[in-house]
């Protein structure tokens, strides 16, 4: 069975015009090239430059500190001024001030901006939270590594400093380094631990890595015993200058974005040597937004694309139709700007950074990196998000799709061999339901078992097609799946649709604004909502489901409709209220709904 089955409403395409380097210009360069010409000196100018608030505004009430079950580590540019004032520091392990800017012929800096006053330290340390500090490098690397001095003259400068604050460590981002510098880098990362180490107890070193590392200049097995944390910069896989415009952080590229997407690079730095709980995927808070020859996906670029933060997107885009793109497991805005025509906004919502972080979770790596720490302004859902996957208490999510590695469209990968629990908390019940399963037979073997561990009672091993076509149900409210793949061909994968409780949909009064008579109720026989019109329609009808906070969680399009549409939202919430519109030509048809 073809995978494509499951979302049968989404065109595929195969394009393969695929624009990807993140050794032109990373999003840390462009950004800190781009705040440099500003010429601002202290935070205060900073934070009325970014509109961030200079006194303390959020009251998050989290659980105690030490509850979080995998490395949270974020940037704070300098830029973001004293946004660090409303960090919720109990779903953060390391904050890291960006930036000490190496100059290349002296290693001292040219500039260090607010770190030998920045409040940040405090509030970290008073939090509980790692504070380091940041050193970049964008060029000049032969001309730094190759003198000996310059490389003393950095490690004491930028040791002296965190202890000055006393800090907790040092974050090393140098980027494009040709490979000719392989072995100076190995052996400066080498020097740089040893010196941090022995002169700030229980300190930390990390570094970024880019998302492909094109030229192998980044010697991870060789650098393990050395460094603390490897950040894998896991955005600009569509760049500025891409074309066509596309998702800037996929989790996978499906049949439509290519090979290489976050899956991808946390499976070559493992397979490259990197010890899994040294491995953290750093994701955007921020997103692109390009000018598009039209509204289809892909399409081609008119313009360079603009980054965009989390809070311009969600303050901006708040009312533009949100289309879930199913091979990237992100989402792009389409809208058409009077006078400008189409523009394709591709951002990661919480939802999306959710199906990382699943995979985090799946791949037992040490966590992940934020860029950028107070990209998301006031809203609180990025923080939720943490919360749901990182923490014993997070919130309860009770149905989702379980896909392969290769996502809900893509092929996983060969020579795998993972083990992943679910257990949602207090299920009433947990039962599963495979709509597509194709693996290669006899080679490629998925074991399933209910409970939380391979010693619980074995359900069945498949392989092939022979997927269950019965509903599976947990009777211990867990399954644990164990996953192996040959090191030669691999296919299209499965696709399950799981929930732990049943549930229902409650309707509102109908609420009917110049339209003819609509009636909506759920089905009793799925999770499906059924939309019923009194007579045929023609032409495009938009259904749209929104939260109390005006958030889009679901949108669908549909071309014509002989009385009865089905449609099934799944990410829906239990015990959630929601709004559905549903609008054809100038009619609109509102209807309050909850969840249960």
């Amino acid at each position: 069975m073809p995978k494509t089955t499951l979302y049968s409403i989404i065109i595929i395409l195969t394009f393969s015009n695929i624009s990807f380097s993140q050794e032109i210009k990373s999003i840390h360069q462009e950004q800190s090239e781009y705040y440099s010409t500003f010429g601002f000196s202290s935070e205060k100018e900073w934070s009325d430059f970014s509109g961030v608030s200079t006194t303390q505004s959020k009251n998050f009430q989290r659980n105690s500190k030490g509850e979080l079950t995998k490395e949270v580590f974020g940037w704070n540019p300098y830029w973001m001024g004293t946004a660090y004032y409303d960090f919720d520091y109990s779903l953060l392990s390391e904050v890291s001030y960006f930036s000490y800017e190496v100059n290349s012929t002296t290693g001292l800096p040219d500039d260090i901006h607010s770190w030998e006053t920045t409040e940040l330290v405090d509030y970290c340390h008073n939090n509980g939270v790692k504070v380091s500090l940041t050193a970049t490098l964008f060029s000049g690397h032969q001309t730094f590594f190759e003198n000996p001095v310059a490389v003393e003259n950095f490690i004491d400068s930028i040791i002296k400093l965190v202890q000055f604050r006393n800090a907790d460590g040092i974050n090393i981002d140098f980027e494009a380094v040709a490979s000719s510098q392989t072995d100076n880098l190995t052996n400066f990362m080498i020097t740089l631990s040893q010196r941090l180490h022995a002169d700030v107890p229980n300190s930390r070193l990390s570094i970024a890595i880019p998302a492909v590392d094109w030229s192998g200049t980044f010697d991870v097995a060789a650098m393990n015993q050395y460094v603390d944390l490897f950040l894998i910069m896991g955005y600009e896989y569509y760049w500025s200058g891409s074309n066509p415009a596309g998702p800037g952080s996929p989790k996978n590229g499906g049949d439509l974005w290519g090979s290489y997407c976050t899956t991808r690079s946390i499976n070559d730095y493992l397979a490259s040597g990197v010890l899994p709980e040294k491995l953290c995927l750093a994701v955007p808070y921020y997103g692109r937004e390009w000018s598009t020859v039209s509204n289809s996906i892909p399409s081609n670029t008119t313009s360079s694309g603009s980054s965009v933060t989390y809070k311009t997107f969600r303050n901006e885009y708040s009312d533009v139709n949100t289309v879930w793109d199913y091979n990237s497991s992100t989402p792009v805005n389409i809208y058409n700007n009077a006078g400008s025509g189409w523009k394709q906004c591709w951002q990661n919502d919480a939802k999306s950074l959710g199906c990382k972080y699943d995979y985090i979770n799946l791949k037992k790596i040490g966590g992940i990196g934020i860029w950028a720490l107070g990209y998301d302004g006031s809203y609180p859902e990025l923080y939720d998000m943490l919360a749901e996957k990182f923490t014993p208490s997070g919130n309860n999510i009770c149905e989702d799709i379980f896909s392969d590695t290769g996502g809900p469209f893509g092929q996983y990968y060969n020579n795998e061999n993972w083990i992943y629990t679910l257990a949602p908390k207090n299920p009433v019940e947990l039962k599963m339901v495979f709509t597509d399963f194709d693996i290669e037979l006899n080679y490629d073997i998925l074991f399933i078992y209910d409970g939380l561990d391979t010693l619980s009672t074995f359900i069945g091993a498949f392989t092939g097609t022979s997927g269950t076509q019965d509903t599976l149900i947990s009777e211990t409210g867990a399954f644990t799946f164990h996953f192996k793949s040959d090191v030669a061909t691999h296919t299209e994968g499965w696709n399950a649709h799981w929930t732990c409780d049943e549930f229902t949909y409650i309707f509102s009064d109908i609420e009917i604004i110049e339209t003819s008579e609509i009636h909506v109720y759920p089905n009793p026989f799925n999770d499906n909502i059924t939309i019923d019109f009194e007579i045929n329609k023609t032409g495009e009808i938009d259904i749209k489901i929104y939260d109390i906070l005006g958030r889009n969680v679901f949108y669908q399009e549909i071309e014509n409709t002989n009385n009865s549409i089905n449609i099934n939202p799944v990410n829906l919430k239990s015990n959630t209220i929601y709004f559905l519109q549903i609008r054809y030509g100038n009619e609109y048809f509102t209807q309050m709904i909850l969840k249960q």
